[in-house]
């Protein structure tokens, strides 16, 4: 017996040692080529960098082919809190944080959903600001960041005392950032913002210097109203950036965008350049959709883990559908809607869950009481039955 444990004990270790850390490679030479297993968790790559996608093809799919479990979190509501527009959800250290674009500040709740804090206020005050756009949390400070498109970041510790005011417009270098719309950070000094308005979206930050390091990224102008408001997500400590005018995906390297890979659309790749839309039909909405459904796809959303690779795409201004790639097998599916028949809005994918949230009064088009555990199904069935309006709630959908 004591022979066959030593036997099999060396068996484990040839085949972890088999599938351990792999050198990563220029393409970037920043991404996976192989499988490895780091910690006792497995990390898929993406095969050659390229996910193929038959949009002539819909499959059929459960959510439950993905999740096992689906929790509700409703956030709490009283007359002091209230959620206007939110528009961004993020799960950070055991708290979401939660962007209301009506009130322009983001609201804190705890795991349970209840009401912690508010952070930021309008104003002209120190530490106040005339508007929003964006929130980022750094981790290099761990203050919450507000970010004025105007060229201002407001940071707040996490009990909502002002910290400092960052002015990154109008530099004495004579660059203009008063119109940026979504940041991040690639070290303890560099900024990369996301901007709708200049040439080029992707701009580079010196937070030391205070001055533009690179810009890059030039995108078709007259696409402007299809931007997406939420051009970035998070992998393995690495950010990724995507446009919804696009199918290639980009890591935010130290001082430049690298490839990290692409949705292969075949006959439907497009170029966005190929694309005018005159005056005239930017300024009159009918006219402007109709030009919209001329473009054979806009994603609206990515996001990865360990195994899986997401997206959300409108085909010609269609219904939103998904695209689920397994990493492990290297297929992707295009589920136009899952069997279920409730909407699937996910905003940000871990390797425990993905986190979507909906309205008060959406809730049965998101989720019905036949797909959750008796728990849940209780907060369903209350939120069902409540007298008056509630604040959003979250959704999570375990792995």
């Amino acid at each position: 017996m004591k022979e066959m444990k030593i036997k099999h004990l060396l068996f484990l270790l040839l085949i972890c040692s088999s599938c351990g850390r792999t050198r990563q490679t220029k393409q970037g030479d920043n991404f996976l080529s192989e499988v490895f297993i780091e910690d006792s968790v497995v990390y898929y790559p993406i095969k050659d960098n390229r996910i193929a996608v038959d949009l002539n093809n819909p499959q059929k799919a459960s959510l439950f082919d993905y999740f096992k479990k689906i929790a509700l979190i409703p956030l709490e509501t009283n007359d002091d809190v209230l959620i206007g527009r939110m528009l961004k959800v993020v799960y950070h250290q055991n708290r979401y944080y939660a962007f209301d674009r009506n009130q322009h500040n983001v609201q804190v709740f705890d795991d349970s959903g209840r009401f912690v804090q508010k952070i930021g206020k309008r104003g002209q005050g120190p530490g106040e600001y005339p508007f929003l756009d964006d929130f980022y949390i750094n981790p290099f400070t761990e203050n919450i960041e507000l970010l004025c498109a105007i060229g201002y970041i407001f940071g707040y510790d996490h009990l909502g005392k002002h910290q400092n005011t960052i002015q990154v417009a109008d530099n004495d270098d004579g660059s203009d950032l008063s119109a940026i719309h979504s940041l991040v950070m690639v070290n303890k000094t560099t900024y990369i913002f996301c901007s709708w308005s200049h040439t080029y979206r992707i701009i580079y930050f010196d937070l030391d210097e205070m001055k533009i390091l690179h810009q890059e990224y030039e995108e078709n102008y007259h696409l402007f109203f299809f931007y997406n408001p939420h051009p970035f997500y998070e992998y393995r400590g690495k950010w990724y950036f995507y446009s919804s005018i696009a199918n290639e995906t980009y890591e935010l390297g130290p001082d430049s965008l690298v490839k990290a890979y692409i949705w292969d659309f075949g006959k439907y790749n497009y170029d966005a350049d190929n694309f005018i839309i005159s005056d005239d039909k930017r300024n009159d909405y009918n006219k402007l959709m109709e030009e919209g459904r001329r473009i054979p796809y806009l994603i609206y959303f990515q996001g990865q883990n360990n195994r899986f690779v997401m997206a959300q795409l409108r085909l010609n201004f269609d219904i939103l559908s998904n695209l689920m790639y397994d990493k492990s097998t290297h297929e992707c599916k295009f589920i136009r809607q899952f069997d279920e028949e409730v909407e699937f809005r996910p905003l940000q994918v871990t390797n425990d869950f993905v986190l979507s949230f909906c309205n008060h009064e959406d809730l049965e088009k998101y989720v019905n009481k036949e797909m959750l555990d008796e728990p849940n199904r209780k907060k369903f069935e209350d939120l069902m039955n409540a007298k008056e309006e509630e604040n959003p709630i979250l959704i999570k959908y375990y792995f």
